[in-house]
């Protein structure tokens, strides 16, 4: 079972649409249905024969951060070197979660939603939807520190570099957090034996 952003273990490509086919959740059990919701979830059966092969369910997640914000620098130069000091003064993130699971296609039957693997595929999204995450991550975009920084002999503290410097700070953030979101995951399937043992 896999839970991230990256490609993915099995295959080793990021997973493409092109071999998706939607699971109608007409039949899902009602507090499955909650978390397809809560986790803005695709359920799909996919075709890629390495994804087939694997014989196994993959649950992903993804964190998206968009944001706009307003800054005020200063900056000095030092041994030709610009040094600037970025405060972030407004800052607006939207964070959103979503989810994919992927059955191999030839899991294929009417009565998939009662199947032990989509259950434990739905256990990966439960564990992503604790709420902590995204409120730690909420925080931590929040409350960006003053970046202090020395820039290489030729860069000049454009807008442009200035932004990509906050826009580098917010997303090592998140990928702190993604990252306690996978290891969680990972705790399930050791736990649960990939889902062979009730949690």
């Amino acid at each position: 079972v896999g839970f991230c952003e990256q490609p993915d273990a099995l295959t080793g490509k990021t997973p493409t649409a092109t071999t998706h086919e939607p699971i109608p959740d007409d039949s899902a059990p009602k507090e499955l249905k909650q978390l397809i919701s809560d986790g803005k979830v695709k359920v799909v059966y996919d075709s890629d024969p390495e994804f087939v092969k694997a014989d196994r369910g993959w649950a992903d997640f993804h964190v998206r951060l968009e944001h706009s914000f307003k800054y005020s620098l200063t900056k000095s130069r030092k041994n030709g070197r610009w040094q600037v000091k970025i405060t972030v003064t407004k800052l607006e993130p939207k964070i959103e979660l979503t989810h994919l699971i992927r059955l191999p296609a030839s899991f294929k039957s009417p009565d998939i939603w009662q199947s032990q693997i989509l259950r434990h595929e739905f256990d990966h999204v439960a564990v992503s939807l604790d709420p902590r995450a995204m409120l730690l991550l909420r925080h931590l975009v929040e409350r960006l520190t003053v970046i202090e920084q020395t820039l290489g002999p030729k860069e000049v503290p454009s807008n442009e570099r200035i932004s990509q410097l906050i826009n580098e700070e917010l997303d090592r953030r998140r990928q702190a957090v993604i990252e306690l979101m996978r290891q969680n995951n990972l705790l399930l399937d050791k736990v649960g034996a990939h889902g062979a043992q009730p949690i």
